[in-house]
């Protein structure tokens, strides 16, 4: 909802409601991080500022280059995938540095377990990998060959098993290496993109003969044969006292 906020209770329309919540976060980040410079807990402490997909459709932005995209939230293109990731951590994660290694929300366990010196179980299966070295600006650092974006529609709750269903036993998808992207839709390949080249995803190039857009498609291709065939269902347990 695009409602507003504590700092400007007066704004009206989506659009400056979005603004005004724009600044509110930013004003909220600046209240935690001052927090830990008062209490001594700033270099202590690693700070994530991220989100979980793009903007609403809804909405349009402008890129730094005067650009227009429009949100794609819900969506496989990029404006609903690619996300602002950025880690602050004094002393231990070089300041000013960018990265253009792949991240996935599944790396996130690993890594802090990691930055906490926690054991993970053995017999855990995990999507992803600490990318602890990646963010202390290691050269030798692992970095990951691809991340997978899925989105199927609404998913429901059955009563009688207690698991939450999906709304496709295997929900459309989109599997990236950083430079190629390919869609798969009711569960074909749809779409190709070189995002290097074509930003904007307007370039189908799944039907193209260059010799290195064909290996591209095979290797992502791969790595979706490689995924279980029906998606998962997971058990969901509701609060005490909730209905």
């Amino acid at each position: 909802p695009y409602v507003p906020t504590p700092r400007q209770p007066g704004v009206e329309g989506r659009a400056a409601c979005y603004a005004a919540m724009v600044q509110h976060v930013d004003h909220l980040v600046g209240r935690l991080v001052t927090c830990l410079e008062e209490n001594g807990l700033r270099e202590e402490t690693l700070v994530i500022f991220t989100t979980d997909n793009g903007t609403g459709g809804e909405l349009t932005g402008t890129t730094s280059d005067g650009a227009k995209v429009r949100g794609g939230k819900g969506r496989l293109s990029q404006a609903g995938i690619a996300a602002p990731f950025l880690v602050s951590w004094p002393g231990s994660v070089p300041a000013g540095r960018t990265s253009d290694a792949l991240l996935d929300f599944t790396d996130l366990l690993p890594t802090l377990a990691e930055v906490a010196g926690a054991e993970l179980a053995v017999d855990l299966e995990l999507d992803g990998t600490s990318q602890l070295g990646e963010w202390l600006g290691r050269e030798d650092a692992p970095r990951r060959q691809w991340t997978l974006a899925m989105g199927g529609g609404k998913a429901r709750l059955d009563d009688e098993t207690g698991r939450v269903l999906p709304a496709k036993s295997w929900a459309d998808r989109a599997v990236s290496d950083g430079r190629y992207k390919l869609w798969y839709q009711d569960g074909q390949p749809s779409r190709l993109h070189d995002l290097l080249q074509d930003p904007r995803e307007e370039i189908d190039l799944l039907e193209s003969q260059d010799a290195g857009v064909r290996a591209a498609l095979k290797r992502l291709q791969e790595v979706v044969a490689g995924l279980p065939v029906r998606d998962a269902a997971p058990r969901y347990r509701l609060p005490s006292g909730a209905r």
